[in-house]
């Protein structure tokens, strides 16, 4: 093995405040990009590189006053949809956002091609793989767009089946169901409709339609096990503590459920707001009084698929203030849930919370740098299923709007190391370079090079949703298929396994990133292949088990978007093979477990991993005796 000292490769050339203006192309909404030149210099010692990063902001390239940018937003995958409803003169359009590996660029803008004044086209907006269905309540209408050899492209236009609603209130799009809301106006009857994709037409075709009181279709979405929620925060009239609406197609026939928690007061507003994110449910009642006036309440339920079970009510985790109505917007990811509020001034932060063992616990609290005020920052969320989300604030500079992305960018590379995240609030992050003793790593796992990276959180700095990595040439002189990535808190801490993603050539890790972290990639010399290393298909997820920490047992799950055989298989920490957990050929869709496992396992830490084809990840848990 070769040992290399670490100051016969890297040396940094630093420039002055004044010096950066001349070199640094300021791109849109960066606030400050930290330029660093590399060159080789065998006798000069390393300093660490620090990046001053900040929230990712997004406006319209053609921004005017009162466009609204930011009324709606999407997000699927590597795409992002916002919606503008006040571009030329209220037609409205959508801006479509790819993400080109390194920041995410304006790509389209998506208008209808039958607008008219008062459209407002883009006032809601669903992305599901490639199709999109984008409404324009003003004139009655859906547009379904597809995504074809890199552009969205205009298919089919679906009008409202009744007369004087707003069809186009509320849209959710999932495979081949689809679902309209169109609440009414002052007075009258709200709906909900249902359509399904006829795969010989290739057209979205009317299914059946659903009646309420008239707030009822200001929210739907598409749900499992065949079922659609449709709320009616209105109902009852006159009362106004809201209802939400489960229906289900049994096979034969259509069954309704109304949900209604026995708390419901007058004005709870229940169901002003609905989320789906696999057997999980989140519905709003912004207006439900508690420490405030309309402070607002998230209920949190599950659906086994027979029955409902509420879980928790989600409270805001700190008081903003009177009339904050938290739950006027919600969204949810596999672990995930984001909660805005349409407080009077429009002034109020998003909630984040993460999923626990026991509930939803709150984790952030979020609020747009450099913004205006009345700023609309909130008024509509998105949260993908890999738990990235994007905020829009169309009340931002006269109403021109932005959208924040809460979803991981280039933020530069130091010492052959990319470093991309997520900035919930801006600070300072630095790479450095460590030595490290070949002793000191675990058995079963070897280091080409002597030295690790060292990253480090500065003040005010709250991240999330980092990764670094390089092509393998880069980070490391071996090339081969058990290369992955170890990681510890510091020099007096051991090692922790931590996998990665192989993307080609290009061998990533995500960082599990606090106030500091010592990251090394290494070659694992066991047999098994706990290196975690696979395609990087976002369509196959295996999901962290519960409970964890666990005993006796735990649920294990996963989602494959093909039927294949799969296997989940236990490891030791020394990347033992332990016991086959599942083994067997599993249709498309989601899966679980229980896993019990055998009973001359000891305490400690294992690695549980799937395997489908060429896809591999892998997870930590933890058992107890």
């Amino acid at each position: 093995m070769k040992n290399y000292p670490l100051n016969s490769f890297l040396f940094f050339n630093f420039f002055t405040q004044s010096q950066l203006k001349n070199f640094t192309h300021i791109t849109e909404k960066l606030v400050c990009i930290f330029i660093v030149t590399l060159t080789i210099s065998p006798q000069v010692n390393t300093q660490p590189v620090t990046f001053n990063v900040s929230q990712l902001k997004k406006t319209a390239s053609d921004a005017q006053p009162f466009d609204f940018f930011g009324s709606a937003v999407a997000y699927s995958g590597n795409t992002v949809m916002v919606g503008a409803i006040g571009r030329d003169n209220y037609r409205g359009a959508v801006y479509v956002f790819e993400f080109d590996g390194v920041d995410w660029i304006e790509k389209q803008i998506l208008t209808d091609p039958n607008s008219t004044p008062g459209e407002f086209f883009g006032n809601q907006i669903d992305i599901d793989l490639n199709n999109a269905a984008i409404a324009g309540y003003g004139r009655d209408v859906v547009l379904i767009f597809n995504y074809v050899e890199g552009n969205w492209i205009y298919r089919q236009t679906i009008y409202n089946p009744s007369a004087d609603n707003y069809f186009g209130t509320s849209v959710d799009i999932d495979d081949n169901r689809l679902i309209i809301g169109s609440e009414a106006t002052t007075t009258g009857i709200g709906s909900a409709n249902i359509y399904t994709y006829n795969q010989n037409t290739q057209q979205w075709v009317y299914l059946k339609s659903f009646f309420g009181s008239k707030k009822f279709g200001h929210s739907v979405t598409v749900s499992i096990f065949d079922s659609y929620l449709i709320g009616d925060y209105f109902s009852p009239p006159g009362v106004a503590s809201g209802i939400t609406a489960l229906i289900k197609w049994n096979g034969t026939s259509w069954d309704s459920t109304l949900i209604t928690p026995q708390d419901l007061a007058t004005g709870d507003n229940f169901g002003y707001s609905i989320s789906a994110s696999d057997n999980k449910l989140f519905i709003g009642a912004p207006g439900t009084d508690a420490s405030f006036a309309d402070l607002g309440v998230v209920y949190f339920f599950t659906n086994d698929g027979i029955n409902l079970t509420q879980h928790q009510k989600i409270f805001p985790d700190s008081l903003f203030g009177h009339l904050l109505r938290f739950g006027s917007a919600v969204s949810s990811g596999s672990k995930r849930l984001v909660v805005g509020c349409d407080i009077q001034n429009y002034d109020a932060p998003v909630y984040v919370f993460d999923s626990t063992a026991s509930g939803y616990a709150f984790k952030h609290l979020i609020l747009p740098e450099f913004a205006s005020t009345n700023n609309r920052f909130g008024i509509s969320i998105d949260v993908a299923p890999n738990n990235y989300f994007v905020v829009g604030a169309s009340g931002e500079n006269t109403q021109q709007g932005s959208a924040y992305f809460f979803t991981p960018y280039f933020l530069g590379n130091a010492l052959n190391l990319d470093f991309y995240g997520g900035i919930f609030s801006s600070g300072t992050a630095s790479i450095d370079t460590v030595y490290i003793s070949i002793s000191e790593l675990p058995p079963g796992y070897e280091n080409e090079y002597t030295y690790s990276w060292l990253l480090n959180a500065g003040s005010g700095l709250i991240f999330d949703g980092g990764y670094v990595g390089n092509v393998i040439p880069n980070i490391s002189n071996r090339e081969t298929t058990k290369l992955c990535w170890l990681k510890r808190n510091d020099a007096m801490s051991p090692w922790e396994y931590i996998g990665g993603q192989l993307d080609g050539n290009y061998l990533k890790s995500t960082i599990p990133f606090n106030s500091s972290c010592q990251l090394v990639v290494v070659d694992s010399t066991g047999s098994s292949g706990v290196s975690g290393i696979g395609n990087n298909l976002e369509d196959y997820t295996l999901y962290q088990n519960y409970p964890n920490p666990f005993n006796p047992s735990t649920k294990i799950s996963w989602q494959s978007p093909i039927s294949g055989h799969q296997t989940i298989k236990l490891f030791d920490v020394l990347g033992r093979e332990v016991e086959t957990i599942v083994d067997g050929y599993y249709e498309a869709g989601n899966h679980s477990t229980l896993y019990i496992p055998n009973s001359t396992l000891s305490s400690g830490v294992y690695f549980y991993q799937l395997k489908a084809g060429e896809f591999i990840q892998t997870k930590k848990m933890v058992l107890l005796r």
